[in-house]
């Protein structure tokens, strides 16, 4: 619960309390505006999210210049200045650039559950990727869809049907290397071709030397230099900690490192991908084809979910090459990860999909599905990359006429998928426990309600020093309805500075740590425009957080905060119901037209 009160004479009051679970918070705030440019009051908040009770309390004030803010044993001064000011965005709206319409995606919506055991009404939502409700529903339950477009809001009944497991499909793309010119994606340092630990040579002004195989890095390819450079490693929080200056390693040691190609994630260029081996040679090696690095070509892949309802679009069912579960082999806690482990194709696995259950069906007509909450298989199930029976066949063959064995091929990988060409795709089963394991429906009788995944939208980074070193690339950006365009980099700030995170020992605190977008995508009908392959939208800042400049000493500053308990705060009970100095709630024979519809003024 919570309350805002401001008065002429008493300031602005602002109050709330609230509860997760076992943990609870309160927050109250007092500001005594002195002008509209200046003012002063106190904040504190008390919560017991470690366990124990921890209160903070600032003391501020403020004039046209400068924010000073003391919590009794510091003070800190900040510029107002806004163009010395730090922005992020953390809600957009997309809007059609030629009719200005807004563009809504069915991504999901609020649902309601009732425990009839206990008569307990639940609060959730279901949408593209799931379910999320604090308590487990079974399968075959009815929960009903909350519209609040009208009042009191519309209730809408469905049968919640949960399957044991989820089919996610990957299409293949291809780009150029030339494409992810400047884009970081998190690479594994891999081990020489016997297995045994390699170092990675990182030449430059690099703050680090080497890279050590089993460790995770931040890469970026730079299309002026022909180099990739190392941006970042992990760290032992497992968060991607920039280095102070990036370093490049050498086309030579980069494909001496990965012979067999390379592999990268990045949600800025959609995902996952990758260069095979004989590609990845160009970098060092052109050919004609590849005349070179920036033509060496890229394999893309954008995944989407497949409901039951589109099984029968997958003719023949699935082959698994390696890392092929059976319900025999998770009951028994002998499903292991052989990985890319050659086999012969005599030894593929076939499957089928039952569309009615929602899940994959193994040789022994057992459902593929693990339950475990413990052990092993705790955080779930994954097969290996699954295809169709005609793109099995026809991989075997693209394999052969590109000459990579002698004479006919006789073993295979689930690597080999690759040889299929661009548009082609594969599948991967999950399964488990967990909510990520498996797909939520809502049935409408025997028709499941479709939720649209996210659209896929490029952005290209306008230049400046705003940007950094994206300045200039090409983003991939997903958007999944009004409000939610994720993609862009971020980076780490320390809330106490403002500042980034100094990650040394000794550095930012990790409770001081909260991540944010690196840069925001400017309201501008030219360079504030994403697109797709036919058509573009104009992208809208909905909520912006602006964080103003540190200043390093307060010297020069001509502000006081306020004496120690010199403020009141607000409390539960100082609570008044408006309706008792405002008057009742005014009734309408015709309700008005809105005067505010998705945060612009209408008249």
């Amino acid at each position: 619960m919570g309350y805002i009160n401001a008065t002429s004479s008493g300031g602005l009051s602002f109050y709330s309390a609230s509860t997760f679970s076992a943990a609870s918070e309160v927050t109250a705030l007092q500001l005594n505006a002195t002008s509209t440019s200046a003012g002063s009051g106190a904040v504190e908040n008390t919560n017991d999210w470690t366990g124990s009770p921890v209160t903070t309390t600032f003391a501020f004030a403020y004039d046209a210049d400068y924010f000073i803010r003391d919590n009794g044993t510091a003070t800190q001064c900040f510029n107002r200045d806004p163009l010395q000011a730090d922005e992020s965005v953390w809600r957009y709206g997309l809007y059609d650039a030629t009719t200005g319409e807004q563009i809504t995606r069915n991504s999901g919506f609020p649902i309601e559950y009732t425990d009839t055991g206990t008569s307990t009404t639940y609060s959730g939502y279901i949408g593209y990727y799931g379910l999320w409700m604090p308590v487990t529903v079974p399968s075959g339950a009815t929960v009903e869809q909350i519209s609040y477009d009208t009042d009191p809001p519309t209730k809408t009944s469905y049968t919640l049907l949960e399957t044991g497991g989820k089919l996610t499909r990957y299409t293949t793309g291809t780009k150029t290397l030339a494409a992810l010119n400047k884009i970081t994606f998190w690479y594994f340092a891999p081990y020489d071709t016997t297995g045994s630990p390699i170092t990675i040579p990182v030449a430059g002004t690099a703050s680090l030397t080497s890279m050590t195989s089993g460790s995770q890095y931040e890469l970026y390819w730079d299309n002026t230099a022909q180099k990739f450079f190392v941006s970042g490693e992990q760290g032992s929080t497992g968060n991607m900690e920039p280095l102070a200056t990036a370093g490049f390693v050498t086309n030579a040691d980069m494909v001496t490192a990965n012979p067999w190609g390379l592999s990268g994630w990045s949600e800025m260029a959609g995902g996952q991908f990758g260069i095979s081996g004989n590609d990845f040679d160009a970098l060092t090696t052109p050919t004609t084809a590849i005349p070179t690095p920036s033509d060496i070509p890229v394999l893309t892949q954008t995944a989407n979910i497949v409901y039951p309802d589109q099984f029968a679009s997958i003719t023949g069912g699935l082959t698994c090459i390696n890392d092929c579960p059976t319900a025999a082999s998770i009951g028994s806690d002998q499903y292991v990860n052989p990985g890319w482990t050659p086999v012969a194709s005599s030894v593929f696995v076939t499957y089928t999909l039952d569309s009615a259950s929602g899940n994959l069906i193994d040789p022994a007509a057992s459902s593929v599905v693990s339950t475990a909450t413990s052990g092993v298989f705790a955080s779930g199930v994954m097969s290996g990359r699954l295809v169709t029976p005609a793109d099995a066949t026809a991989m075997i063959a693209a394999k052969d006429a590109a000459s990579m064995c002698a004479g006919s091929c006789t073993s295979f990988t689930q690597g080999d998928v690759d040889f299929l060409p661009a548009g082609s795709s594969y599948y991967i089963w999950e399964t488990g426990a967990n909510s990520w394991n498996k797909i939520a429906l809502l049935m409408n009788g025997t028709t499941p309600v479709a939720f649209d995944p996210p659209l896929q939208v490029s952005f290209v980074v306008p230049t400046g020093t705003t940007y950094g070193n994206y300045a200039g690339a090409t983003l991939s950006l997903q958007y999944g309805g009004f409000g939610d365009l994720w993609g862009i980099p971020n980076e780490c700030i320390d809330v106490t500075t403002n500042e980034p995170c100094d990650f040394a020992p000794g550095g930012t605190a990790q409770n001081n740590q909260r991540w944010t977008s690196k840069f925001s995508i400017p309201f501008d009908t030219t360079t504030g425009v994403v697109t797709t392959t036919t058509a573009s939208y104009l992208v809208k800042p909905l909520d912006k957080e602006v964080r103003l400049k540190e200043v390093v000493s307060c010297a020069g500053v001509s502000l006081s905060v306020p004496a120690s308990g010199s403020v009141t705060l607000p409390a539960a009970g100082d609570f008044s119901n408006p309706t008792t100095t405002v008057g009742a709630e005014p009734t309408f024979t015709t309700v008005p037209a809105p005067q505010v519809i998705h945060g612009v003024k209408q008249y």
